[in-house]
């Protein structure tokens, strides 16, 4: 026969209860926000109609060369996320795969890249080719091989036609969807596009699409369906991403619930103590010193049905909320974006308030090769996917790749974890 419970043991009872939550009346239900479709047109920029001559560049081999240490560091020596072969492929198949393609690669002779000369994307070209050129020096595919690159602004047809005029064995480019949506069906096998569409094409299609990146994130949440907290701004490239990952959360039966802020003046202060549970707890707290006849001195807690706040925003809206977080404590995970790391690798990166983040990291930023960008690491990749398409042995700086039924090569990046303002590995 059990014993009865003491007075002190049933009032310990009640109050634990009484703080996780678990009382018999807490039946509220948490709604997530209304999707937010942002806008899908922009500006358009007809430049002034400008023909340059191509460029044709001859190898010059050199010695691979590091770049200045980077703010942002990992444990130890910064390596380039390894894409392995397929695992259905026996060693000796490997190796057979490995030297094919390293025939197919000493045997290429001439190479175009298609850089459409918009005034909008003058940076940026100008780091793609910067990136071709890296990877050129640094891990040449032959002794013989020839860069030509074309900037010329010509329609979409024209310039692929003046691509091949030089009968190249491989050409690269075009970047924007404008410039290779009318040419889709004119690619072939031998021909590398530096963004993703939503069809297939005969040529490869490598990007940097956000899509990569939501999905990855949502990923690491395995079988777990409990909601997530997403914060996200008015600004026109969060609202993008955020619907990436509403349609992608709907498809694992994932509630997501938006923290909507400001773009200048983000701040989930008011969302954490409504919406966040904090209120609802400390309410709970009062009731039960009551009860009891007692105050408690004792934080807030934050609801307890949420498996993780996601960020969307970039380092300078994160500073305006992330003091409020780590002043109450909030104990769910923290993931975000690559958007929250400087895009430019060596730039300084001292954010305290950061502590602990999980953030998706892309390979360039932990790696000593001379790849200082996005779009440099976009343009290093698109030189190691010639005469080797299903990207087999690649150090990507863009991602690790993975080629998929549609010709296009996906990218996962690597998680890490912000440490003492520094990126460390997550075991």
């Amino acid at each position: 026969m059990k014993k009865p419970l003491s007075t002190a043991t049933f009032i310990a009872t009640a109050i634990a209860l009484t703080l996780t939550g678990c009382t018999g009346n807490n039946n509220r239900t948490h709604t997530p926000a209304p999707v937010v479709t942002p806008g899908q047109s922009a500006p358009t920029v007809t430049p002034p109609v400008a023909v340059s001559k191509p460029i044709v560049t001859p190898i010059i081999a050199q010695p691979e060369t590091k770049s200045e240490p980077i703010a942002v560091t990992p444990d130890s020596a910064p390596t380039a996320a390894t894409t392995e072969a397929s695992t259905a492929l026996s060693t000796v198949e490997q190796k057979a795969e490995q030297q094919r393609i390293a025939a197919q690669q000493q045997n290429i002779r001439k190479v175009v890249v298609l850089l459409p000369d918009h005034p909008s994307l003058g940076d940026v070209n100008r780091d793609i080719e910067k990136g071709i050129h890296a990877a050129h020096q640094q891990r040449p595919h032959n002794g013989s091989l020839q860069l030509i690159f074309i900037h010329d602004q010509l329609p979409a047809e024209q310039l692929l036609a003046k691509a091949k005029a030089y009968t190249p064995d491989w050409i690269i480019g075009p970047l924007t969807k404008s410039d290779i949506q009318p040419i889709g069906s004119q690619t072939d096998k031998q021909q590398i596009l530096l963004n993703r569409l939503d069809i297939a094409t005969a040529a490869l299609q490598l990007g940097l699409p956000v899509e990569d990146e939501t999905n990855q994130l949502l990923n690491s949440f395995g079988n777990n369906t409990q909601p997530i907290a997403v914060v996200a701004s008015n600004d026109a490239t969060e609202q993008r991403i955020l619907t990436s990952l509403q349609q992608q959360a709907s498809a694992r039966n994932i509630p997501v619930i938006t923290v909507a802020v400001d773009k200048q003046n983000a701040d989930i202060s008011d969302w954490l103590e409504n919406e966040g549970g904090l209120k609802e707890s400390r309410q709970r707290i009062e009731r039960i010193g009551k009860l009891l006849r007692t105050k408690f001195d004792m934080p807030a807690q934050p609801r307890h049905d949420l498996q993780a706040l996601v960020l969307l925003s970039n380092t300078k809206q994160a500073h305006n909320f992330m003091p409020a977080v780590q002043f109450h404590q909030i104990s769910w995970p923290i993931l975000a974006t690559s958007r929250l790391l400087p895009t430019r690798k060596g730039d300084k990166f001292n954010e305290p308030d950061f502590e602990g983040i999980r953030v998706l990291t892309p390979p360039y930023l932990l790696s000593n090769l001379s790849i200082e960008t996005p779009f440099e690491a976009l343009g290093w990749d698109s030189y190691q996917l010639l005469g080797n398409p299903l990207a087999i042995n690649i150090d990507g700086m863009s991602g690790k790749l993975t080629p998929n039924n549609n010709n296009q090569l996906t990218r996962q990046l690597t998680w890490q974890r912000i440490q003492g303002s520094q990126l460390k590995p997550i075991k």
